[in-house]
């Protein structure tokens, strides 16, 4: 029903918050994760929402990004875990490290989320294999790391407003997979640029 919701935060606890909008304060459920993400009291922020409807209950839970609150959908779809582990998984574990623990099929990882256990953290990891493409998430996580390493290497040599995508793509970084090699290309590219 509610894609995302927009508003003052009105309370902001380790596990829920309030977010005033218009008059009315909904309470919202959160991983610890985006507990750290958001702002202050009084500040605007943006969650996008997840509603749980029981028969004696509706609860709302708020995630910083849509792939947290795929991840948690698909979590609590998988028999035996609800929404409270769901939640403990993705305050323990970014939405990549999740994606990462699951295509490595690192359940004894997995399984130090408080809650959970190994033969439940098997059982996730074998139902959650096939509902992600998990290979091009991990591979855009790679990346992103790569280009963070590389562009601190090129700021403390001094090249502080080189811009990696001007130098190198995503299949070309993918293909040599390391910070190394990828900084000897870029360095070459900009000598010949001079």
């Amino acid at each position: 029903m509610y894609e995302y919701i927009n508003g003052n935060i009105a309370i902001k606890e380790l596990d829920h918050v309030a977010l005033e909008c218009m008059g009315v304060a909904y309470l919202i459920y959160i991983p610890f994760k985006t507990y750290e993400a958001m702002g202050s009291l009084g500040q605007v922020e943006k969650l996008y929402i997840h509603m749980n409807v029981k028969e004696d209950d509706i609860t709302l839970y708020g995630f910083k990004t849509t792939n947290e609150r795929k991840i948690f959908k698909s979590v609590i779809k998988v028999s035996g875990i609800g929404p409270k582990i769901a939640l403990s998984i993705l305050s323990t574990f970014s939405a990549s490290e999740i994606l990462s623990i699951i295509s490595s099929e690192n359940s004894k990882l997995l399984s130090t989320v408080p809650g959970l256990g190994i033969k439940k953290a098997q059982k996730l990891i074998i139902e959650l294999k096939d509902k992600f493409d998990i290979d091009s998430e991990v591979s855009d996580f790679n990346i992103h790391i790569i280009k963070n390493e590389v562009s601190m290497a090129l700021d403390s040599l001094g090249y502080t407003k080189v811009k990696i995508e001007d130098y190198i793509t995503n299949d070309e970084i993918e293909k040599l997979a390391d910070s190394g090699h990828i900084m000897k290309e870029i360095l070459k590219k900009i000598a010949s640029k001079r």
